[in-house]
C-alpha cells in the first residue's frame, strides 16, 4: 500500500507539499496509513526483547522528531530562506520512518 501511494506520487507528479489539491492530501493520508499499519503489525516470534527493541525505537523516533522540530526554524533562518514550507504531515512521515529504520537496523542485529 505504502509502495502503490509513492509509485503513484511519482507517476502522477503528484506535489505532496502542496495542500491545495485532493490528490496530494489523499496520497499523504495514504502513506501515513500504511506506516501505522506496519507499525503495529506483529512479529511471528513476539517476545521481550522486541519489545524493548520497539521502545527504543519510539524513544528515539520521538527525540529525533522534536530535535527536528527545534532545529528546524534555526536552519530555515540559517539559509535565510522564507518560503520553505515543512508540512506537519511530512514531520510525521519522517518519525515514522525514522522508527521503522531503528527497529529493523536493531531487529537484524541481535
Amino acid at each position: 500500500m505504502l509502495l502503490g501511494a509513492i509509485i503513484i506520487s511519482i507517476t502522477y507528479k503528484v506535489d505532496l507539499g502542496k495542500y491545495n489539491s485532493i490528490s496530494s492530501k489523499v496520497l499523504l493520508d495514504v502513506i501515513i496509513i500504511g506506516l501505522l499499519l506496519f507499525t503495529f503489525a506483529k512479529e511471528k516470534i513476539e517476545d521481550e526483547l522486541l519489545m524493548l527493541i520497539r521502545l527504543q525505537s519510539a524513544a528515539y523516533a520521538l527525540i529525533f522528531s522534536v530535535l527536528f522540530t527545534v532545529m528546524l526554524p534555526l536552519i530555515i533562518f540559517v539559509i535565510d530562506s522564507r518560503d520553505i514550507n515543512v508540512p506537519d504531515l511530512a514531520i510525521i512521515i519522517l518519525s515514522l520512518f525514522v522508527y521503522h529504520s531503528i527497529f529493523t537496523f536493531k531487529k537484524l542485529r541481535m
